[in-house]
This record gives structure tokens, sequence and C-alpha cells, in this order.
């Protein structure tokens, strides 16, 4: 064990890396369950923030869901899962204590093929088969007034606000609730059968939804259209255990704050806010064909009585909140109350913060059993139930072993590695510190775009060109660990421009500047004063193009001139703006 003085060391070292960037670690701690508060979120004011306020959320480890990807980097058990037989009904299968579930590209809710604003998730073919593991699920403690409020920390899966009819919407008859919830055809206007196929049963064995607590959940309305005409029922209750936030949960009235999300709206829709942000597992990146934005509960109708139709509330990429068509395939964020008293069900997962800082852990809220545990889906922790004291198998953490005894299966490996990177074009080579925290094989390094960015056997990043790449840090299965890998990202940004020379003319500037190959485009600002009050702006979007012509200008005047490069990226579905950093600040003479 480390002394006190090595552990002071290290928490100073980390704390500085994480004002930095954002540090991704894993933590294991023999801390007893007295010693774990779980806390309401906690909201500081931060102007540099989007939303204005930075939130940290307590979170805890409960259930467990098919999310990160095998693939034949993964070494051995990718083979194991291509010729492995006796899988079940929902796809799912166990291969030394641990469950995956298969999936075709037929068993996605949307592709790249449906929709061109989505993100990219390769699906080569019809028939060849996607392999997920099951982990367990992070949620963030919302509320902890008796029974905990828990959000998903991140989209677990993707479906559609409603199958059939897009011309009304109900919450108590929506296909969606009906796959939360494992309904049957008859809760459903589809008339779908969830009984086999559905999120609760997926995500929790019999002991944990017995935690679950069954709660009214208000609504505020169902909207019908039949021949052409709107009827609005006033609100309404259902009874169930897993459902949708609503907009009054994360974007209007007083729960936000208290929930941990900005309150409030601009002039255009609803402000943007970091704690409102999510990523996707890999399972929901395949099953929607790698969309971001995640579904609220609350419709509203869109358009006249006889063109219109109903939507519901969606969070953007961005975290600003507006709303999408039933049919949409979208990302799934389950929200539940949880029996707080149910210590043996769930575990401490440490924190997550709105400025993207996470401080994961995995401590027991109960202490750990001995008795056998047959749950094979690692719910609740790695080890099937985390009451057991295994540590967590969600982003860079450790894997426990079936019954939380020693030597039971293979664990899988913990890394310790910074999770983004901000460079600019010319930095010189780095090494991306990646390390195995525990596990017993060796480091293996591939870079999702070498143009970005190269990356050697041992580490060693060279950069290539401006943009964004993912760097994969994985270890192959070894007699005791299996394989597994994390990502990191890396963002070049140009490198700062270079004004040549300025000459001015009748009423007008010529800027001219230096060439960067390495950027799509630049930008340029004038303004007769220093801090650039009341600019002049001018996009020029071919980077071969090395001046341009400022016109309508003040005769008699001189300007400041800057200038900087951009490269147009795409990322998460969206197109991304990468700037260099300003030039040196140039004044002209005066204008004629």
């Amino acid at each position: 064990m480390k002394s006190k003085k090595a552990r002071r060391a290290g928490r100073s070292v980390a704390s500085l890396c994480m004002a930095l960037l954002m540090l991704l670690t894993v933590e294991v701690f023999p801390v007893k369950a007295e010693n774990v508060v779980i806390r309401e979120p906690q909201i500081v004011t931060d102007t540099s923030m989007a939303a204005g306020i930075k939130a940290t959320w307590d979170c805890v480890w409960f259930g467990s869901y098919p999310q990160t990807e095998v693939t034949a980097a993964d070494g051995a058990i990718y083979t194991k899962l291509q010729n492995a037989g006796g899988w079940d009904v929902n796809a799912d299968v166990v291969i030394d204590g641990v469950k995956y579930r298969r999936k075709k590209k037929s068993d996605a809710v949307a592709t790249n093929d449906d929709n061109v604003w989505r993100d990219t998730y390769s699906w080569p073919d019809s028939n060849t088969y996607h392999y997920f593991r099951h982990e367990p699920i992070k949620w963030r403690v919302l509320s902890t007034n008796g029974n905990y409020l828990l959000l998903a920390d991140k989209s677990l899966d993707a479906q559609r606000g409603n199958e059939g009819s897009d011309r009304s919407f109900a919450w108590d008859t929506c296909t969606l609730r009906s796959w939360l919830n494992g309904y049957d055809a008859g809760q459903n206007k589809y008339g779908r059968d969830y009984t086999k196929h559905n999120f609760v049963d997926s995500a929790f064995s019999a002991e944990e939804k017995a935690a679950v607590v069954t709660a009214s959940i208000p609504h505020n309305q169902k909207i019908n259209c039949e021949n052409n005409r709107v009827s609005i029922q006033g609100q309404y209750e259902t009874q169930e255990q897993i459902f949708l936030l609503t907009v009054e949960d994360v974007g209007e009235g007083d729960l936000p704050v208290t929930y941990g999300f900005h309150t409030g709206q601009k002039e255009e829709g609803h402000t943007p806010d970091e704690g409102r942000v999510c990523s996707l597992s890999d399972y929901a990146r395949a099953m929607a064909g790698g969309t971001r934005p995640w579904r609220l509960r609350k419709c509203v109708w869109h358009g006249s009585a006889s063109e219109g139709y109903p939507e519901l509330w969606t969070v953007e990429v961005d975290g600003h909140i507006t709303y999408r068509r039933m049919a949409e395939a979208l990302g799934v964020r389950p929200a539940l109350y949880l029996d707080s008293t149910a210590l043996e069900r769930y575990s401490y997962a440490g924190t997550v913060c709105s400025d993207g800082t996470v401080n994961e852990k995995n401590i027991p809220m109960a202490q750990p059993s001995t008795g056998d545990n047959t749950n094979t889906g690692g719910n609740a922790g790695s080890n099937g139930d985390n009451a057991g004291g295994s540590n967590s198998n969600n982003e860079a953490g450790t894997g426990g072993n079936g019954t939380g005894q020693p030597g039971d299966r293979k664990q899988d490996p913990s890394f310790a590695y910074t999770k983004t990177y901000n460079k600019v074009y010319g930095d010189k080579p780095f090494a991306l510190q990646a390390r195995l925290k525990t596990g017993d094989g060796s480091l293996y390094y591939k870079s999702s775009d070498t143009k970005v960015a190269s990356i050697s056997g041992e580490g060693k990043v060279t950069i290539r060109g401006t943009g964004i790449c993912t760097v994969t840090v994985g270890t192959k299965e070894t007699e005791k660990y299996n394989g597994r890998s994390v990502k990191a990202t890396i963002q070049v940004r140009p490198k700062r421009a270079a004004l040549k020379a300025l000459n001015p003319g009748k009423k007008q500037l010529k800027a001219t500047w230096k060439k960067d190959a390495m950027a799509d485009g630049y930008q340029i600002q004038c303004a007769t004063n220093k801090k650039f009050g009341g600019k002049t702006a001018v996009t020029v979007k071919k980077n071969k193009t090395v001046s341009r012509t400022i016109k309508k200008l003040k005769k008699g005047k001189r300007y400041y001139v800057r200038v900087r490069s951009y490269k147009k990226v795409k990322s998460d579905g969206k197109t991304q703006m990468l700037y260099g950093a300003w030039s040196k600040v140039s004044l002209s003479k005066k204008i004629k």
C-alpha cells in the first residue's frame, strides 16, 4: 500500500493534470460503507461555462447493459464470440462468466444510411455480427430526497419516440414506455409485445428490479389528431419503474437548479448546458447510427391541425433543448428511483462534473458478501453484484470476478490515461503517457486517422496534420486478464497565422498573409481599436487565397488587423471549426 506522503503527492499531481486536461482514472479503495455519503448535486457559478454554472454529481453503479464493443483487436475473446453457440432470445451469451450481446445491421433502430446528419458507425454489411460486452451502468444521482433519483450517465440505447402513428402521442400508450418497462402488447397503441425484449430485464436482475421503486410519474398532456382535428387531454399520471426525464427536470422551472442543470432561455431556444451533454455507449452508437441527442418525455404539437404532428422534447449535442419527430431514433438515458436502503445492490461510482472531469471509483455501500452469486450479467459491478467489492468495468475501469472471490474468472485490466489532448500543428512529438493500473499485458496503440496523428508501438504521438482523431489504447487477453481498450482524443488546431502586409487604398484595405497548407480557410478581423470592438470580420473559404480587400472603411482612419486559420472537421455528427491562434495585430496606415 502507498504511504500517506506518496498518496498526497499523487493527488497533487492529479489535481494539476485535471486543471489542464480531462484526466480519467479509476481509484479503488477498501473503504467501509459508512465512509460513503452520497450528496445532492454540487453547483457553483462559473462564467467560463456556456451554462454559467458548473455542476458535480455523485454517481452509483447499478445494473448492467451492453456497452463496449468487442472487436478483433481484443484478441481471443473475439474469436470465442464468433464461434460461440447458445445465444438466447435477447442475443446474449455468457463466456468465462461475462455476458455479451451480438447484433447485425438489421437489428439497429437506425443506421448512417437513414440520416446524413448522424455520426458514423461502421456496419460494413448486413450479415456480420458485432459484439458488445455487458458492463455496469453508471448513474448520476439527481436527488437524495428519500429514494435516489437516478439518470443514466450516458445514452445506453436508442429508440423511436413511438412506433406506428406519427400523428398522436401519449406517454401511457407509447412504445418507448413499453420498451423501457417490458410491458405487453396491450399497454401500447402499436400493439407490440415487449415482455421479452426490453430495457428493464436486460439491465437488472430480479433482486435489482426489487430495488427499483415503482413511482407516480406526472405528464403534462396527451395529444391526438383524427380527421385533421387536434384534441389535447390535460395532466395525468402513470405508475412505472423506468421513465425519461421531462423538460421541467432539465430546463424549465425550479427542479433543474436542484438537479444540476441550467434553467432559463435565450431569445432563440434554450441555453446550451454542458451538464446536459452526454456521450453514447458503443452499443447505443450502433443502434442509433451514432446520433448524440437524447429524448425527454414531454410532447408538443407542431404545425397546423391538417399538416402538423406531435414532437418530443430533446436534448441536443451541445446541451440545448429543442424537439424532434417521434419517428427519429435518438439516444435513451433512462431514469429511475432507487431504494437508497438496498445497499447491497449498488455501489459508489465517484463523481462526474459538467466541465468534463471524471473521478471514477467503486466503493461498496454494504460489506462484501461471501455468498454465491450466479448473475453473469455483471449487474451493479462487473462481478454480478457490486456488494462483492469488485472494481468497475466502465470506461477505464477494472473488472471483478463472478462471485466476488479471487480466481473465479479473468479480470478486466484498468488504465490510467489522459482522455483529451489539445495540440497545435507543428508541436513536437509527445508520449501518450497511458499505462496499465492493473493487468499484466503489453499495450498496443492505434490511430483512427494517421493524417492527423500517428502513434508508434511505444506510444509516441507525431502530429501529421490538423483535425481530430481517436487513439485506441488496449491490451490483449492474457492468462489472468481479458483484452480491453480505451480511447483518447487528439485535437490538432492550425498553427498561428502570420500577416505579411497591409496596403491601404481608397476606403479599403488589402491584407496579405502567409499560406497555411493545413487549413481550410482564414478569418480576418479589422477594427479602429485594439480590443476589436465594432470589428469587421471576413471569412476566406479557400486556403490558397492569401489576400483579401476589405471595403467600406472610413477615410483617414487607421485599422488594427489580425488573421487566423481554421480547419473544418466532423465531430459527433456536426461540423466543428478548429481555429488557430490569431496572428500578431498589425496597424495599417491611414485609409485614403
